[in-house]
């Protein structure tokens, strides 16, 4: 029996020389995190070795019932010193001209060879108004960036990728240009075979006068979908890069779902996203190192009712630090089973600020939010769960109606609301007793 088992090793390890070559790059290591030591090594590999040739273990990578030869090149090939997010690199146009006109960089050949202004992560690439910083970048108006890593394409099959945005992109797949735009018409769309595994992604973007917006999105496969999605943290990492001295950075830490979620079920999933330009990072949860392959960390946990905090903290081999709260509020028994409906809205809205509202306005956002008084089919009448009321536009028309309120405008209409005079009355004469005021109105 051992020398059966040191014939059927020294096998393996022949076929992992004759093979990997081929193998290489298919997966990030965290994958084959298996042995509970935090961070991939050897040693995870020698734990997927010596379960060869059983069944219903976890080295059985590609559950096919059976820890066999296939499973050990994946875990001898994979991508070690991976992160989740693209690497991005911003650089500055700004000339004083605030008619500038920016042709699309040449990346590879700017003016003085410069560094970047900023080098940080970046996991979405869905900004529809960079007025705030684009990606969270401080960038705004006439500058360019590039986004370096790899693309990880769970099932081979074909992809359709989807980009529009201001005011250029070009986006390289494998090496190749796959999405490329400039001016108008600000979009692009192509589809393409891609094989399981890790792909090299390249991205350039630039913008000039008007602030930066990208919206970049796929679609194909089963696991990804038929429907166009933001590519996800999951499908996305880069490799340590290092930050030169007087370029700005930061660590970051993104939550799935993100912080100030409603938690309705036990027990309560979150993904943890520890991000920075070095993969060299270590993520703590209240003090307590955590396991965290490719800086991802999984947390599953019962919630007590009411308010949870979590603190995190991500530090990084250069001696940076940040930590960020995680709360997240639970109230199970009663989650979706009331929200108020637009009038009920709409009516607190109106006794809170004490206003006087016109009535054509009153029911002209009624009916955009989607509630036509008099006019409900069902004799049931209105429904008053909350899955009937709260949607994407649902939410964007209950945004605008408190911004025309507060701002007396809006479909013409006078509300008669003044937040001076509201204010005052209350005691609230400056920026700090407003926020008191209004934080203890939100609490209560």
């Amino acid at each position: 029996m051992v020398n059966g088992f040191k014939i059927s090793r020294t096998y393996v390890f022949l076929i992992l020389f004759l093979f990997l070559p081929s193998w290489a790059q298919q997966e990030p290591c965290g994958f084959f995190e298996i042995n509970g030591v935090p961070g991939f090594d050897e040693a995870d590999f020698l734990f997927a070795a010596v379960s060869w040739g059983e069944e219903g273990r976890a080295a059985d990578f590609d559950s096919n019932g059976i820890v066999d030869v296939i499973d050990l090149v994946r875990v001898a090939g994979c991508m070690g010193d991976l992160s989740h997010g693209l690497l991005a690199r911003y650089y500055g146009f700004e000339d004083g001209d605030p008619d500038q006109d920016i042709p699309f960089p040449d990346f590879d050949n700017l003016p003085g060879n410069p560094d970047p202004v900023v080098i940080n992560v970046a996991t979405t690439f869905s900004e529809f108004s960079g007025y705030a910083g684009f990606l969270n970048s401080d960038m705004r108006y006439q500058f360019g960036s590039t986004y370096d890593g790899y693309l990880f394409v769970p099932e081979s099959g074909e992809y359709t990728f989807t980009a529009t945005g201001t005011r250029g992109l070009r986006l390289m797949l494998d090496g190749n240009e796959l999405l490329f735009f400039d001016g108008s018409p600000a979009n692009d769309q192509e589809t393409v075979n891609l094989d399981y595994g890790l792909h090299p992604i390249h991205m350039e973007f630039y913008t000039d006068y008007a602030s930066g917006s990208l919206s970049l999105s796929w679609r194909g496969g089963g696991v990804i979908g038929s429907s166009n999605v933001s590519i996800h943290p999951d499908y996305i990492y880069h490799v340590s890069a290092a930050v030169p001295t007087y370029t700005g950075t930061d660590l970051e830490i993104v939550f799935d779902p993100p912080s100030g979620s409603l938690a309705g079920a036990n027990p309560f999933s979150l993904d943890v996203y520890a991000l920075g330009p070095n993969s060299e990072l270590s993520l703590t949860l209240n003090g307590e190192p955590l396991v965290s392959p490719d800086g991802k960390y999984q947390l599953s946990t019962y919630l007590p009712e009411n308010l949870s905090e979590f603190l995190f903290e991500v530090s990084d081999s250069d001696g940076r630090i940040r930590q960020v709260p995680y709360r997240v509020f639970s109230d199970p028994a009663n989650i979706d089973n009331k929200v108020k409906t637009p009038l009920e809205f709409l009516t607190g809205l109106v006794r809170v600020t004490e206003a006087y509202p016109v009535t054509p306005s009153t029911v002209y956002h009624l009916n955009r939010m989607g509630m036509t008084l008099w006019d409900y089919a069902d004799p049931t009448g209105f429904p008053e769960e909350g899955v009937a009321w709260i949607d994407t536009n649902s939410l964007l028309e209950r945004w605008n109606l408190v911004h025309d309120f507060t701002g007396n405008r809006g479909s013409g209409m006078m509300t008669g609301f003044d937040a001076r005079r509201f204010f005052a009355k209350y005691g609230a004469r400056d920026g700090e007793q407003l926020l008191d005021y209004s934080s203890a109105g939100i609490i209560t």
